[in-house]
This record gives C-alpha cells, sequence and structure tokens, in this order.
C-alpha cells in the first residue's frame, strides 16, 4: 500500500537544506535540556495515566485509551530523540538503503499473491517499481484507488467512546453521513482488500 522507496533527498522535500541544519542545532546543551525534558514530561504524563486507570473508581476510557494513547506517544519521543543525534551525525540515507532493499525483493521475497494498492493523488508512489520487483515471485496485481498516501492511515474519529458517546449514538442521523464522507476512501480500501483476500482463499491462490 502506497509503496514508496525513494532516497531522502526525494523522499523528504529540502532535508539537507532544513531537516539536518536543524538537527545540527539540537546538539547545544541548551536544546539537549529541552529535548531531556520533552522525555522526562512524556514519561511524567504516562506514570500519571497509570495511576489513574488503576483507581477501581477510574472509567474504563482511561485503561482502554487514553494509557494506550500516552504509551504511543512517550514510545514515538523516545525514537526521535536518536533519529536526530544520527542525522546531526552526518547520517543523510535511509537505512537499509533503497538500492539494498530492491535488491532483498528480487532475491528473497517470496509471497505467491500479491496485492499492490496506489492512490491517485500520491506524488512519492512508486508501486510499478514495486510490481517490477515483484513480477517474477507469483502472482502480482494492482489496483488504483482514490486518495492520498496517507489515506490508509485516516481515523475513525467516532471509534473512540467518549462522555458524551451515548449522545452520538441518538444523533446517529448526523454522524453516519460525516463518518461515511470522511472515511468514504478508507472504506474502499477495506473493501478492496476484503474482496482480494476472498477471492484468493475461494480459488486457493493465497
Amino acid at each position: 500500500i502506497s509503496f514508496n522507496n525513494k532516497p531522502v533527498s526525494e523522499a523528504i522535500p529540502l532535508f539537507k537544506q532544513t531537516v539536518q541544519p536543524f538537527a545540527s542545532q539540537t546538539q547545544t546543551p541548551a536544546f539537549q535540556s529541552v529535548r531531556e525534558r520533552a522525555v522526562q514530561a512524556t514519561n511524567s504524563v504516562v506514570t500519571f495515566w497509570e495511576s489513574v486507570a488503576a483507581s477501581p473508581l477510574a472509567p474504563p476510557l482511561l485503561g482502554e485509551q487514553v494509557l494506550p494513547l500516552a504509551k504511543q506517544t512517550l514510545q514515538v519521543v523516545e525514537q526521535i530523540d536518536p533519529l536526530i543525534d544520527d542525522i546531526a551525525d552526518g547520517r543523510s540515507e535511509f537505512y537499509p538503503t533503497p538500492e539494498d532493499v530492491q535488491m532483498a525483493a528480487k532475491a528473497q521475497y517470496s509471497t505467491p499473491a500479491t496485492l499492490i494498492l496506489r492512490f491517485s493523488n500520491d506524488s512519492i508512489d512508486q508501486s510499478p517499481l514495486a510490481q517490477e520487483l515483484l513480477a517474477s515471485h507469483g502472482r502480482v496485481e494492482s489496483r488504483d484507488l482514490n486518495g492520498t498516501h496517507i489515506t490508509p492511515l485516516t481515523a475513525d474519529p467516532f471509534a473512540f467512546r467518549v462522555p458524551f458517546d451515548q449522545c452520538l449514538r441518538q444523533a446517529s442521523f448526523v454522524r453516519d453521513p460525516v463518518r461515511g464522507e470522511l472515511l468514504k476512501q478508507v472504506d474502499e480500501l477495506e473493501s478492496v482488500i476484503s474482496s482480494w483476500i476472498a477471492d484468493g482463499i475461494d480459488t486457493e491462490q493465497i
């Protein structure tokens, strides 16, 4: 889905002009202190929600949704810090490199059936390259769908239970059309994938 294996210079606009200089500036003592405080603050938030969610009086929403979200945020913050250091130290390309990825795909990819999906408004999509790399590895199909590079990441804004969730359910005549419009492209994506898997199972091709 939304396959992209471009080098950094093409995948991240103005990487050398903006991202690298910014990463170098963050190596100063003042910036290092800010970065450390950011991690500490996120840790404190996670610890706070853990203690609140552990209370027998806490609503299920905290343990089921708020706490996992806080932990995911902490994981992202912890990954950003070493990434900034790598860029400041001169790393300017993805690892493994695009060339290594392509060589590995040609030599090691072994899935008998593959579906490649690309979206109409995606300027960095390289689905044709993926199809070329995998052409000798079983059945490869492609589909063009409406959407952008980040369409698969679209979240359902009504999937989370909130204190006024009951009101939203009662106002389904408003909620459902809004949800349908927001998730139309994601629903289409889900339908295409589900149908492809079901057809493959029926024909014993996957």
